[in-house]
């Protein structure tokens, strides 16, 4: 399409000078324009006002290198109360991230069994002593037999143990299994005590554990 006068809001009327125009409406000579030279110009009834003139590329900052803030080489425990925030390495640059209901430290599971305990003999089936310096958070405590049995947990100082928890099965639910909302905890060097009475009919194998994690 030729390019002649009113044809065009934006026209070339110096070849190579305006590169492009912004232009009034109604009136076509009051316009802002960026000349080849990368000039920025106001132009109003004629005159032509130079503003300024782009004449580079100012860099504001450049990254060299990242700064390592710190190396993880082992696992990490976050603790707040019995929530536990725990960072492990599986492989190389792998890394799982854990939200645990209780805090770092060891898992501890004990189990025992008594053979053909005989009627009305409460049993230590499990004797755990807490390990020294630590603190057993109990979570969890099993008991199972073939017939009728009552479980009892009991914790504390060597041969002052209290009863803490106490459960029956039945025929329909052969175990005794309790898991506390909150965690019982248990001071270093005390013993819990998983103790099961036989009160069936005659002597019967016995089973128990414990589930707790020490810190």
């Amino acid at each position: 399409m030729a390019d002649y006068a009113s044809s065009l809001p934006v026209r070339t009327e110096t070849a190579g000078d305006i590169v492009s125009k912004l232009c009034d409406g109604t009136t076509n000579t009051q316009l802002l324009a960026i000349d080849a030279s990368g000039k920025l110009k106001i132009n109003t009834v004629d005159t032509v006002t130079t503003v300024s003139t782009v004449t580079a590329v100012t860099t504001v900052a450049t990254v060299t290198n990242v700064t390592t803030l710190g190396t993880i080489t082992n696992d990490v425990g976050v603790i707040n109360g019995a929530t536990a925030l725990e960072v492990a390495q599986t492989s190389g640059d792998v890394w799982e991230v854990h939200m645990n209901n209780s805090t770092a430290g060891d898992q501890i599971n004990t189990y025992g069994t008594s053979a053909a305990v005989a009627i009305n003999t409460p049993t230590n089936v499990v004797n755990y002593t807490v390990t020294a310096l630590k603190t057993m958070l109990l979570k969890k405590v099993f008991a199972s037999a073939s017939g009728k049995i009552k479980g009892e947990l009991k914790a504390g100082t060597p041969a002052s143990e209290t009863t803490r928890a106490v459960g029956f099965n039945s025929a329909s639910n052969p175990n005794v299994d309790i898991t506390f909302s909150d965690q019982i905890e248990v001071a270093a060097g005390d013993k819990i005590l998983m103790v099961i009475t036989n009160i069936d009919k005659s002597a019967m194998d016995l089973y128990a554990f414990i589930n707790g994690i020490e810190v």
